[in-house]
């Protein structure tokens, strides 16, 4: 049995879940010379692009931290940030319906910098993250764990408790906090805290793909950041599908060979209950009308859309904090 390394020191601050929230919040207690700890279950960042618009807000954040400028160096540049399209496909026979202005682009930039100095930028999470665990360590070498597994989490007193398990050694260990911030991304704590969900769960399944393919010379307008699909015998919309570029940039913008995207859309009745790398590979290619679309898959995912919001967001010395705390579309984030 690994021996145990359960400590009595209390930190000021744990924080559970290595995300674009935990470690945000990790690099603000570090400046403002707050001990704390970072548990993260992963080995180390997100391998799946997921979120990608960065509001102002957030890039004010950013600047008081320290990585505004990075965070813009490898965002989309203007112009592939700025639009967005509803087309019937990509192929011969497709057309576009219609195009716009979005994110602060186009007729929208002054409006946008009216607001604020920061701007609005667009960054998959998987090089978003890579750039906050720069910053979190630097600031936090010792205290920002991965590969830690949190067990458990619960109120003891005035403080609270947080068991962890190392998941390379399984060694268990139990470390005290005066606060735990839950930034799990709403996969355990909220629902084991006995916090209930309100709102709408389950809206509908979704599957993603995240691949390389040389697009941009075969989009219309490549111009556009997100082109929603339309085909009503697909399911029209979101079940017909999606499409967005993620990058690497400036890379991506002069070679083809490395260009990035994700596709996701919605399930029907009609879709196979074991729906698998093949078949999305094959709707991806239907979507698209481009039949002998050379696609690498680079990863691939099933999630669900939901709407729900936590009852409430502090229970005892625990806060819910990001998706912890509520769980809304992507698409209306």
């Amino acid at each position: 049995m690994p021996q145990d390394q359960s400590t009595k020191d209390i930190y000021p601050v744990a924080i559970i879940g290595g995300g674009p929230i935990g470690l945000t919040c990790s690099i603000l207690l570090s400046l403002r010379n707050i001990r704390h700890i970072l548990f993260e279950r992963h080995a180390s960042t997100s391998i799946h692009p997921k979120a990608c618009g960065i509001n102002q807000r957030t890039t004010e954040i950013f600047r008081i931290i320290g990585i505004e400028d990075e965070v813009y160096g490898h965002a989309a540049p203007p112009e592939v940030a700025g639009r967005t399209a509803w087309y019937t496909s990509l192929g011969p026979g497709g057309r576009e319906i219609n195009t716009r202005d979005a994110w602060g682009g186009g007729q929208y930039a002054e409006e946008y910098k009216r607001y604020s100095p920061s701007k609005y930028c667009i960054l998959p999470q998987i090089r978003l993250e890579p750039i906050l665990k720069r910053r979190a360590m630097e600031l936090n070498p010792e205290g920002i764990r991965y590969n830690c597994e949190v067990l458990e989490a619960e109120n003891i007193d005035d403080h609270a408790s947080v068991t962890v398990k190392t998941r390379s050694t399984e060694q268990v260990s139990v470390f005290l906090a005066s606060y735990v911030l839950v930034a799990d991304g709403g996969r355990m704590f909220t629902k084991h805290l006995g916090v209930k969900w309100c709102g709408e769960a389950g809206l509908f399944d979704m599957v993603t793909a995240h691949f390389r393919a040389p697009l941009r010379s075969l989009h219309p307008d490549p111009s556009n950041f997100i082109t929603w699909f339309t085909n009503p015998e697909m399911g029209g919309s979101t079940r017909t599908g999606y499409l967005y570029q993620t990058g690497p940039w400036p890379e991506a913008m002069t070679m083809p060979e490395k260009e990035e995207w994700v596709f996701a859309c919605g399930l029907t009745g009609a879709d196979a209950v074991d729906f698998d790398e093949e078949r999305m590979v094959a709707r991806l290619k239907k979507t698209l009308g481009i039949a002998d679309l050379n696609v690498d898959l680079l990863s691939f995912s099933h999630w669900t859309v939901n709407a729900l919001y936590a009852e409430r967001w502090r229970v005892g010395n625990l806060f819910l904090v990001g998706d912890a705390a509520h769980r809304i579309p992507p698409w209306y984030g």
